[in-house]
């Protein structure tokens, strides 16, 4: 199992202390709620097959509280903190199995191969097939065994693992909601790693299709070379690849894709330039519709 040598949040996870500073209302992280996404359900659906039912349902129903603070996800690791009635603190601290580098690899580069993932990731949507790029390397993005957690809290509770743990995993789903990144980010990978690696691979492979463009189709032989004054109804004929080609005029399946790629334009001072971009790539687009089916 790959584990992290440093974390974004601290805490050694062990000890209990009392979170009720001056009496006032502790802010709770999640709501219990289930989750929205095809991505986070699908999350709490890998934590049914793993977990007791029951323990998931006090860990839902924890999770809904606001007793549960602190939480934290970085690269294999979630760290938390939860409440107990007592008003004592409990120190969480949950380890997912990452993926080697090599497999990594692997992943972006069939990833990076089609520019809709890295849109739809950008957009706050895990693409349907994500699974299976995954699967196709011998991982499974989401949990599918017990032996991928490992799991520590400081409350006394006998149960292993406890209500905290699970209340935790829970609103792990909730989070995943907003960002499907921190998927990545268990498994190994942060959103800054992932979209550099994409665009390391999609610049190369640009690159190498450039070269191969400026180098041309080999020459054919002198012999065989036809000069257009002697050809004049050939030179103005239309020719077999374009004759063949099929043109699809339809909006784009992501809304600003490329800027999306590329990510966000740090250049640029105006706080309303994203906005300014957004409808004018929106009119071109809809020009381009009346343009093509003369409207």
């Amino acid at each position: 199992m790959n584990h992290p040598d440093e974390y974004r949040a601290s805490g050694n996870g062990h000890g209990r202390g009392n979170g009720r500073g001056n009496g006032g209302a502790v802010r709770g992280v999640g709501s219990g709620a289930h989750a929205e996404s095809w991505w986070g359900s699908r999350w709490v659906r890998a934590l049914a097959q793993l977990l007791n039912p029951r323990l998931l349902a006090r860990g839902r129903i924890f999770a809904g509280t606001g007793r549960l603070l602190d939480l934290d996800i970085g690269i294999g690791v979630v760290l938390a903190q939860a409440q107990e009635d007592d008003g004592a603190v409990c120190h969480l601290r949950i380890e997912l199995q990452t993926f080697d580098d090599d497999t990594w690899e692997r992943v972006t580069a069939t990833m990076a191969g089609q520019a809709i993932y890295a849109a739809q990731l950008l957009n706050g949507e895990m693409p349907m097939d994500i699974e299976a790029v995954f699967n196709t390397e011998g991982v499974s993005l989401f949990p599918a065994s017990r032996r991928e957690f490992h799991a520590q809290c400081s409350c006394p509770d006998y149960a292993r693992p406890c209500q905290h743990v699970a209340a935790v995993l829970w609103v792990i789903g909730e989070k995943l909601d907003d960002d499907p990144f921190l998927l990545f980010a268990l498994r190994g990978r942060t959103k800054e790693q992932f979209l550099a690696a994409i665009r390391a691979w999609r610049s190369m492979t640009n690159e190498g299709a450039a070269r191969a463009e400026a180098a041309g189709p080999s020459a054919a032989p002198a012999d065989q070379v036809v000069a257009p004054e002697d050809d004049i109804e050939g030179f103005w004929r239309l020719g077999p690849e374009v004759e063949s080609l099929q043109l699809r005029v339809a909006p784009p399946e992501v809304e600003m894709e490329v800027v999306k790629i590329l990510g966000d334009p740090t250049f640029a001072e105006d706080e309303t330039f994203l906005d300014r971009l957004t409808r004018i790539y929106r009119a071109v687009t809809r020009k381009a519709q009346e343009v093509a089916f003369d409207e």
